[in-house]
């Protein structure tokens, strides 16, 4: 049994035994899953929160960062940023994924609607087709090998009770073909993923029910999609939910997993056999919340605990072992490119949304604070203007975003942006406050329902 770095509520690391995973951002390099997903977006009564972060290798001087209120961009290395709000207004965002280069397209996993895309960097978005055109995504992987190859988890509204189902695009998710597995009868598919070094070998996380508890499984394809080998992981994690982190992209069979325990918190599980065995090198007391590999070999992962807040991991021999990665940010996501190191963070306990380290997350350089957004992105000034005078009327940025409409008038005596949320001056440090007058704030004004995670 290999030794388990555990964060102890003394503060400090204890070991004790288990056995065990690219991007967690848990979604966006991805798990995205990127992972500590936020409460929904600020227009819809929830705190202002970031998810995902996007550094496309063909653009190398693009910077997406995907919140809960939209998408902000920057197009020159984190210099000025322009803000797009979600794909409906009518509806929140869960995830966002990033096609494989050269395609421009990003994907938009809805709550109430089907999955939609963009060819145009979110000015407009268009429904998926095929067999998901009735059907609400939960879930959807954009193979980083290949812009024609994605993967959806979806179900029927009717019938959002019943299991999910996962699917395939062959033609980069304009349309998706039929459903090449179900999840069990009483339980659900929390996850799909392919491969980068073998596109042809998939995997999906689901879960059973057995005895009021959650039981996990794990399928794997090795044919894309047409033959599966299921593995219930009962026996080795316990009773869990357990989601995709990323497939090593250099070895088909190294798999890691985010574990959800039920006695609470969560692991880190890892494979290298293909999903038959598993070790958790990693276990935090709430959740974790960004996963990457960098070019290096190090892996890098966050969480966060009740009495410790944020923890960090570092291994560098593949996931087998872990050693602390002292004081990282809030982290919300990460992803590496060209050797910098990019994360997305809290606004406003980090001070800053959007960040850069080019030592491996010893040190950070701010890229972005929601305040630093310099307009509205003119393809969606119209669509958005609604959404961004409600956002200026919280004072998260300034009312010159949206141009010259009349601001909100509901507006809290502290501001929604960095500086205000994170600290007011005084040395007492009750900034959190702040932030959290801005929550009552929002839902004062919020017209639509509450967004949930």
């Amino acid at each position: 049994m290999v030794p388990v770095l555990k964060s102890s509520r003394s503060g400090r690391y204890e070991c004790s035994t288990g056995r065990p995973g690219w991007r967690l951002g848990l979604a966006a390099t991805t798990i995205g899953l990127a992972l500590a997903m936020p409460n929904r977006a600020a227009a819809d009564g929830a705190f202002p929160d970031s998810m995902q972060i996007f550094v496309p290798a063909d653009a190398p001087h693009r910077i997406i960062l995907g919140t809960n209120f939209g998408l902000i961009i920057s197009e020159d290395d984190g210099a000025t940023w322009e803000w797009t709000c979600e794909p409906r207004n009518d509806d929140n965002t869960i995830i966002y994924q990033k096609a494989a280069a050269p395609s421009q397209r990003m994907f938009g996993v809805l709550i109430a609607h089907p999955m939609v895309y963009s060819d145009d960097l979110a000015c407009t978005w268009t429904p998926v087709g095929g067999s998901l055109t009735t059907l609400v995504a939960r879930d959807a992987f954009a193979d980083p090998t290949s812009a024609e190859n994605v993967l959806a988890v979806a179900v029927a509204p009717a019938n959002m009770l019943m299991a999910s189902s996962v699917y395939r695009s062959t033609d980069g998710g304009a349309t998706f073909g039929p459903a090449l597995l179900s999840g069990p009868t009483g339980g659900d598919v929390l996850g799909v993923e392919n491969a980068v070094s073998d596109p042809a070998t998939m995997y999906v996380a689901m879960y059973a029910t057995a005895d009021n508890a959650l039981d996990p499984i794990l399928a794997r394809s090795t044919d894309s999609g047409a033959n599966w080998m299921q593995t219930d992981l009962n026996a080795m994690l316990g009773p869990a939910s357990i989601r995709i982190i990323a497939v090593d992209p250099t070895d088909p069979r190294h798999l890691f997993l985010r574990v959800g325990i039920s006695s609470g918190g969560e692991k880190l599980g890892v494979s290298t056999d293909g999903g038959l065995t598993f070790t958790e090198p990693v276990s935090v007391d709430r959740q974790l919340t960004a996963f990457v590999r960098l070019a290096s070999g190090t892996i890098l992962v966050a969480g966060l605990d009740n009495d410790n807040g944020p923890l960090g991991f570092r291994s560098t021999d593949g996931g087998a072992t872990f050693v602390s990665w002292p004081k990282p940010p809030h982290l919300r996501a990460l992803a590496e490119r060209d050797g910098n190191l990019y994360a997305a963070a809290d606004n406003f306990l980090d001070m800053f949304a959007a960040g850069v380290s080019t030592d491996e997350g010893a040190t950070w350089t701010p890229l972005l604070t929601y305040d630093q957004v310099k307009r509205v992105k003119p393809c969606v000034q119209s669509t958005c203007q609604d959404v961004c005078d409600n956002l200026a009327g919280l004072t998260l940025w300034p009312q010159e975003v949206c141009g010259d409409a009349t601001p909100v008038t509901t507006t809290p005596k502290s501001g929604c942006g960095c500086r205000a949320a994170s600290g007011d001056g005084d040395g007492d440090g009750d900034g959190g406050a702040a932030a959290f007058a801005i929550v009552v704030a929002t839902a004062a004004i919020a017209s639509r329902r509450r967004r949930r995670r």
